[in-house]
């Protein structure tokens, strides 16, 4: 079966603040590694023989990395953001030639397994199938919006939990999804046009053509009993909630990032003065120093930092020119 990638990372990144200046959100690091490499590699894990990838922000940043890292990366510059749904229309084209298309938000980080949702969007006969968790207690979700009937068919998106029937069933969308080409023929190409309002278009026309598989059966499918690992990093609380899950909490999203021994991670030539003092958790990216009397507790360090002498940082991402607060 040929299956092909496809990330959306087209965003301007404006909930990172001014991180977003310099650096495409793509290109955020988690433990020193950018969000794209690690969704690209999960990707080519999952059996994607190439990547298609709509970028607007700082775009040759994103394309410089993927050509660095050699990555399988096929780029869609938008000279106009076409939102969601617009911007899988203007790389469906391009994916024409393919089995099913594995879509991944730009900014989510996740150890779900696309095998047993692929099962079942081909058992069903599906265009698009939504990866979706359910609400629980151990495992951060995101918010539960989708609305799903007994046999998993899409039933509605948003709107009042009080006004769902009975017998549905909500859920969350994680931003990961299995596409079926056929699918494309409900997307605009060229023009701007938002996911939620194409997906209910698809499902009233064509019953059962979207339906929403839990990362939860999957996980039964592969005999796991640990809890999905999902998480959001599209802003700089977001980013440093996900540092200290991996860090501290020894949450595995990705073998992509080594396994955290401690709650340091340290990137290749930085250079770190004996007398730092650390409490929470430290990431420290590639060739940054952190001079002597300094204070950090849950912090993040992008590459070729500097941290002066003296500085006393608490839930922070520095970088190059200064740093921003997590909330």
């Amino acid at each position: 079966m040929k299956m092909t990638g496809m990330i959306l990372a087209a965003g301007l990144g404006t909930r990172m603040g001014k991180l977003s200046s310099f650096l495409p959100k793509p290109l955020v690091p988690v433990l020193g590694r950018p969000l794209f490499g690690l969704i690209a590699d999960k990707l080519v894990r999952e059996g994607a023989g190439h990547i298609h990838s709509n970028i607007h922000h700082l775009p040759e940043k994103i394309e410089s990395y993927a050509e660095h890292e050699d990555l399988p990366v096929t780029f869609h510059r938008e000279k106009i953001l076409l939102d969601t749904g617009g911007g899988i229309g203007n790389m469906a084209d391009s994916c024409r030639e393919t089995d099913l298309v594995l879509l991944h938000n730009g900014d989510i980080l996740t150890d779900i397994s696309y095998g047993p949702a692929i099962e079942a969007h081909i058992d069903s006969g599906a265009l698009f199938t939504m990866i979706l968790l359910d609400a629980g207690t151990n495992v951060i979700h995101p918010p539960p919006q989708v609305v799903t009937d007994p046999d998993g068919h899409l039933v509605s998106i948003g709107g009042d939990p009080r006004d769902d029937a009975k017998g549905t069933a909500r859920a969350g969308y994680t931003g990961l999804a299995i596409i079926s080409p056929g699918a494309f023929n409900y997307f605009p190409r060229g023009e701007k046009a938002g996911l939620i309002e194409i997906l209910l278009e698809m499902a009233s026309a064509d019953p059962g053509s979207v339906i929403g598989f839990r990362a939860s059966e999957g996980a039964a499918i592969l005999q796991d009993r640990t809890p999905v690992a999902w998480a959001e990093a599209g802003t700089p609380s977001l980013l440093l909630d996900l540092h200290r899950r991996i860090l501290v909490g020894g949450e595995r999203f990705t073998p992509s990032i080594p396994a955290a021994s401690m709650s340091l991670f340290a990137g290749k030539g930085t250079d770190i003065a004996p007398d730092t003092r650390w409490k929470g958790f430290l990431s420290i990216g590639k060739n940054s120093v952190v001079k002597s009397n300094t204070v950090l507790e849950d912090c993040v360090i992008l590459d070729d930092t500097v941290v002066d002498s003296g500085t006393e940082c608490i839930r922070s991402i520095i970088y190059p020119d200064g740093m921003i607060e997590g909330e």
